[in-house]
């Protein structure tokens, strides 16, 4: 097994070891690091490359290798961005490509004289080795080798023949099975005499048999599809009636979801195409919510929490209420300062970008964005028929892609810690936004028009801050335009 060496070791060489450059070219060139030939252009083969390679030297980042994994990834970078530049990358070859040798001529002998070759008199005749030769006759095909071809071919047919047959017959047995029809959300006329006979528990829906209240909309006769989206509900209080309600005219023949079991512990089984939902909830005494689920894994929690009064909201994947800006015991102090302009024609915003999806811990402060790309705000789809055209608004980096990833680092004061946040945007469509890997707040629909939205800066801190944000495009046209001001509070006196 092969064992690492430690960075203090005079053998060990990274680049040696982890991107196999020769060990008599140091410092390697910008083609040796990506494995490239010199003078290679494809935009797309150096992209690929530097993923690859990026990607492997990561490994390495923690451990007793991190200095070199860290200096070898700025050189990959470095390098990306030098080739991925037309007029960089010709300047580079310049200097690392290696000059074309001259083609060696003969030597010729300065008194030598010409020799010349006097044709022949009379023309050579051509030699005809094939006419000498004795041609063989064509074996003949034997008859009995004919016969039995002919008779593994009969055989053939009609053991595919028998064989098909079998399989027609097991599928017409299994399609008869009282077992496949129960599978399939049917009733034989057996089971249906019997269970017109049973009586019905109380509470319990006998259309689908489980414990959904049967003049619950929701509650659908079918089974779970094998490929359905299950997202768990935690409802607060118990006895709250939930309920969902599509976006839009759903088609005849659309995918459905429903609401399964009851009390604080339920579950919403969606088939593919059905999301997004929006839950619509209710109890007697309290407030009435609704949420948008926008999109599932199998296993997400939705809590659904609803409280006496106004001022809640439904909670959604660790997302909090909105705080009320003019909360009790603080008043604000001075005016509004600027974290991350909106885009404007004077205000050109810079964030890091990338339209593939990136690893889970994207939003994370570790993270390293560094072969990323870099884009002025706002990102919107600039050409074609679904162009973005809205006055006032500047669109300084194209985004044609379904889903875009931003990211950006701020240093903040001390006076962040008990700061409001005003957020200003405006997108198409489904927008999440981080800061510092804790979500902040998500908007599902699209608006193109300017959105405002005030919360603690429960998540800031002082000095630096990720804020990270993910948007995608269903259809249409694309857009996002972020940023934020905040305001100082202080105790009130």
């Amino acid at each position: 097994m092969l064992r690492m060496k430690s960075p203090n070791d005079a053998a060990f060489d990274p680049y040696h070891l982890w991107l196999q450059v020769p060990k008599e070219t140091r410092p390697p060139t910008h083609y040796q690091l990506l494995g490239l030939a010199v003078g290679e252009a494809n935009p797309e083969v150096i992209r690929q490359a530097t993923l690859m390679r990026s990607a492997y030297v990561r490994h390495f980042q923690t451990g007793p290798n991190a200095e070199d994994a860290n200096r070898i990834l700025e050189e990959l970078a470095e390098a990306n961005r030098v080739l991925l530049d037309p007029a960089l990358r010709v300047e580079y070859e310049k200097k690392v490509k290696p000059a074309a040798k001259p083609v060696p001529r003969p030597a010729v002998a300065t008194n030598s004289k010409q020799i010349v070759i006097v044709p022949p008199k009379q023309p050579v005749p051509d030699y005809e080795v094939a006419g000498g030769l004795e041609r063989r006759p064509k074996a003949k095909k034997s008859k009995r080798r004919s016969h039995r071809a002919l008779f593994n071919n009969i055989f053939g047919i009609v053991a595919l023949g028998a064989a098909l047959g079998i399989v027609a017959y097991l599928i017409s047995v299994y399609n008869r099975s009282p077992f496949t029809t129960i599978a399939n959300g049917e009733k034989t006329v057996k089971e249906s005499k019997e269970a017109g006979k049973a009586e019905t528990p109380k509470g319990e829906n006998s259309k689908t048999g489980s414990s959904e209240p049967a003049n619950n909309p929701n509650a659908v006769a079918k089974t779970r599809p094998a490929d359905a989206l299950i997202v768990r509900l935690s409802v607060d209080p118990p006895e709250a009636q939930l309920t969902l309600e599509p976006i839009g005219v759903s088609p005849p023949g659309a995918p459905k979801a429903w609401i399964e079991t009851e009390g604080s512990n339920r579950t919403i089984v969606a088939e593919k195409g059905s999301l997004p939902l929006v839950i619509a909830a209710s109890a007697n005494g309290y407030q009435s919510n609704r949420i948008t689920v926008f999109s599932s894994d199998a296993g997400r929690l939705v809590v659904v929490q609803l409280q006496k009064g106004s001022g809640s909201n439904l909670l959604a994947e660790g997302s909090r209420p909105s705080s009320n800006p003019m909360r009790p015991g603080r008043r604000q102090v001075g005016g509004y300062r600027t974290g991350i302009p909106l885009s404007s024609k004077d205000a050109k915003p810079v964030w890091k970008y990338t339209v593939n999806r990136p690893a889970a811990d994207w939003t994370s402060t570790t993270f390293s964005d560094v072969l990323w790309n870099d884009g002025e705000g706002a990102f919107a789809t600039k050409a074609g028929k679904n162009a973005v055209r809205i006055p006032g608004l500047w669109i300084r980096t194209p985004w044609a892609s379904r889903d875009i990833w931003l990211r950006t680092r701020i240093e903040l004061p001390a006076e962040i810690k008990d700061a409001m946040i005003r957020w200003t945007y405006r997108h198409d469509e489904g927008l999440q936004v981080y800061v510092n890997d804790v979500l902040q707040f998500r908007e599902p629909s699209y608006k193109m028009e300017i959105r405002t939205r005030v919360l603690d800066a429960t998540n800031f801190k002082p000095g630096e801050n990720v804020i990270a944000v993910h948007c995608r495009n269903n259809g249409g046209p694309g857009l996002v335009d972020i940023g934020f001001e905040w305001i100082a509070t202080e105790e009130a006196k």
